[in-house]
């Protein structure tokens, strides 16, 4: 829910937005009637859109960092594993 939420609400918004013009061009289709909410929805669509793109990109740029740290886990594991520790291998006995 949490990665299409922010894609749905650009979606809807790009649509309202889309619904404003073609109102501003042709009023007898009377999708919106009211003057305030056709400014209210102009104020807020690109707030929203800019919003959830944020959100979107922060939450690829956590995944990314996650995955970088759990890597790099997975790596000092295995250099603990067979004994290398910093760089430093066993010695041969």
């Amino acid at each position: 829910m949490k990665k299409i939420l922010p894609h749905f609400c650009i979606v809807m918004s790009l649509m309202f937005m889309t619904l404003l013009v073609i109102d501003q061009v042709n009023s007898a289709m009377g999708f919106i009637s009211s003057q305030l909410t056709k400014i209210l929805m102009l104020a807020v669509f690109p707030v929203i859109i800019t919003t959830m793109g944020f959100y979107i990109a922060d939450s690829r740029r956590f995944a990314r960092r996650y995955k970088r740290k759990y890597d790099n886990h997975i790596e000092n594991a295995e250099h603990h594993e067979t004994g290398e520790s910093e760089g430093v291998t066993k010695r041969e006995e």
